[in-house]
């Protein structure tokens, strides 16, 4: 019990820091506490005792006018609640956790997305931060409504006859006994829909997503998929069938309880105090009534925000993790800043992931100096992309060294020296905002078209771009806007390609750059971007070798060794790995070669 006060309370002070809402939630708690409690018991006895006393009808009224005027006011201030404080403050909250949250995740170590544990929780941190803490505020707000309004009618209930007290909290009690094992049947049910629910669901989400639009129509596949939709909805209905009869049971079971134990046995009870003992007045009557039904209802609800507080805390506990989780790669006190660049060297450098002893990369030795044009092969699962992620320091090496100009890189600052790289990588994403946005990655302020340009023109895109509406200003993909332009596979990586450019880095970085077009358009692009790149330091990771010939140095990877290094013509003479590559891989670019027509390397 301990532990879920601490998580409210955790949670409590969370939402607090960010916005007024919950003390909002605490006074809507406290005056609809007040009128559950006087306006619908308390006025109730005071209303029907001076009817019974023969007061005047002048002074009945003004106990009328009294209650409508504080009701009124009640509802003025749920109106306001509800209509201006609620959304405003949501909002408010929603930007502010957002920018918290987001900015934590920022921060954090690419390695712990590569822990699944770790990554669950976080996605689910993020789906449910505003609804959990939003919740929490009601719930505090709710749960003061509820224990305020019990104390009074049960202070009131008790002074008219204690065993009514007695009964509603057995009525009650039993009541909750019941609904425990409906939510456990419920639960179990959910469980059995759930693989039945996901079919019907994927069979849904496929007839009104655009990716399949074209296979659906050209095929018959729409007849497979009816037919399970229909398997997944008949499952659904024997499931529900199932525990139909079981739910039914205790739903009547629960009725009963109240039907039996409030409407007949509480209701007899007062019936014959009031008219064979005599004990009670009309009053005591009338609000012993209006409070039995108040009473069930308000013990229920206080029962259940009970059971609610167990997911808050299991909540709680896994936002706290997640904030208090800190980064391994960071700044530190002695962190310096990032100089012009001269060189990167690779020294000894061994690479496994998490806490697996299986190397991904084994001592890796290799040095980039500035302006060269570096080509990293090999194939799928050599761990070039790794390579590429070490060099960024987006992980560091597990031993070995990266050295910038000769400095280790965890002495210098990450930021400033991750913002010394301008890449793309092979998942690239595009963004359905503007093209400019999209190249600049950033707010477009004025004074950045030309640079927008530029960079559009070194990526070979500019021509594509100048026939679009709205030029650099139209909108990438129609989702949001008629006059957008959907680019094709190749445009985007051009657009992406050209995003680099924009950043005008140190060093660019290429992650299969031109995987999307076909050999003619990759060659003419490569031969595009590496013109364009001429004063920059270019590594580039490519499966299509044709895009090699133009390195000044290649390395070819194989199970996280480097293999074979040199130039083109070097290893093509050394006939090893590289070579047997290029030959199953481009037969036309080693006739080329042999003739004299391929470009020589950049």
């Amino acid at each position: 019990m301990s532990k879920r006060i601490k998580d409210y309370i955790y949670l409590f002070k969370f939402a607090a820091k960010y916005t007024h809402f919950v003390w909002w939630c605490i006074a809507d708690g406290i005056i609809w506490g007040i009128n559950n409690s006087v306006a619908n018991v308390v006025f109730i006895k005071y209303l029907f005792d001076m009817i019974e006393q023969k007061k005047s009808f002048a002074q009945i009224m003004v106990l009328i006018a009294l209650i409508g005027t504080y009701m009124l006011l009640i509802y003025v201030f749920h109106e306001k609640f509800y209509q201006f404080v609620k959304p405003r403050t949501e909002q408010e909250l929603h930007e502010k956790m957002h920018s918290r949250l987001f900015g934590k995740a920022m921060s954090l170590d690419l390695a712990k997305y590569d822990d699944p544990e770790f990554y669950n929780d976080y996605v689910w941190v993020m789906n449910n931060f505003e609804g959990e803490v939003m919740d929490v505020a009601f719930d505090i707000g709710k749960f003061i409504n509820r224990l305020l309004a019990t104390s009074v009618i049960v202070t009131l209930v008790a002074t008219i006859d204690v065993t009514v007290v007695i009964a509603i909290a057995f009525a009650v009690a039993l009541s909750v006994v019941i609904k425990y094992f409906r939510t456990k049947l419920e639960f179990a049910k959910q469980g059995d829909l759930k693989p039945s629910e996901r079919k019907a669901e994927y069979v849904g989400r496929v007839f009104y997503l655009a990716d399949y639009a074209e296979e659906i129509r050209l095929s018959r596949a729409s007849e497979i998929l009816d037919s399970d939709f229909s398997d997944a909805l008949d499952e659904q209905i024997a499931i529900n069938k199932k525990y139909g009869k079981k739910l039914l049971l205790c739903g009547m079971l629960r009725d009963l309880t109240s039907s039996a134990l409030i409407n007949v046995g509480i209701i007899t009870l007062l019936v014959y105090k009031i008219m064979v003992e005599g004990s009670i007045s009309l009053g005591d009557f009338a609000a012993s009534i209006g409070g039995t039904w108040a009473l069930f209802w308000q013990l229920n609800n206080l029962l259940e925000y009970f059971t609610k507080s167990a997911g808050h805390g299991m909540y709680a506990e896994k936002l706290k993790k997640f904030l208090e989780c800190e980064p391994a790669i960071g700044d530190t006190d002695d962190s310096v800043s990032v100089p012009e660049f001269a060189s990167l060297t690779l020294r000894d450098m061994s690479f496994s992931y998490g806490s697996s002893d299986k190397k991904v990369l084994k001592n890796i030795n290799l040095t980039i100096n500035k302006n060269e044009k570096i080509a990293l092969v090999g194939y799928n699962g050599a761990g070039k992309s790794t390579l590429i992620k070490l060099i960024m320091r987006l992980y560091d090496p597990t031993s070995g060294s990266v050295e910038w100009n000769g400095e280790n890189i965890k002495n210098l600052k990450v930021d400033e020296y991750r913002g010394k790289f301008g890449t793309v990588f092979q998942d690239f994403q595009i963004f359905a905002v503007s093209v400019a946005e999209n190249v600049k990655a950033d707010v477009v302020e004025d004074g950045d078209s030309e640079k927008i340009k530029a960079a559009l023109d070194r990526s070979g895109l500019s021509a594509k771009v100048s026939e679009l509406p709205h030029g650099i200003d139209t909108e990438v993909t129609r989702e949001f806007s008629e006059d957008g332009a959907n680019l094709s596979g190749g445009e985007r990586q051009k657009l992406a390609i050209a995003r680099a450019f924009m950043k005008d880095a140190d060093l660019i970085i290429l992650d299969e750059p031109s995987s999307a077009l076909d050999p003619m358009s990759e060659y003419e692009l490569n031969h595009t971007m590496m013109d364009a790149a001429s004063d920059k330091t270019v590594i580039f990771i490519s499966h299509r070798l044709s895009t090699t010939i133009m390195a000044d140095r290649i390395y070819m990877l194989a199970d996280g060794e480097i293999i074979e290094e040199g130039s083109h013509e070097e290893l093509m003479k050394r006939d090893g790995k590289y070579a047997e590559m290029f030959r199953m891989q481009a037969e036309k670019y080693q006739k080329e070669y042999i003739q004299g027509t391929a470009p020589s390397p950049a």
